[in-house]
């Protein structure tokens, strides 16, 4: 399938704040230091690295 550019456009800044979502979960798993609080970031980090990835497989192709 074959993006017109402003689907592009779009996907590019999903994929931006993808990537601050992914960011913010792993910072949020450093600072968690309840047992939960651990849980939920880890969940919170590979969920948003499988929309990252999910995005930039769209882009490319």
């Amino acid at each position: 399938m074959s993006l017109n550019e402003l689907e592009k456009s779009k996907l590019y800044e999903e994929l931006a704040c993808a990537k601050e979502e992914w960011i913010l979960a792993q910072k949020q798993y450093e600072y968690a230091t309840e047992k939960d609080a651990i849980d939920a970031a880890i969940y919170k980090i590979l969920a948003t690295e499988k929309r990252y990835m999910f995005l930039l497989k769209q882009l490319e192709s």
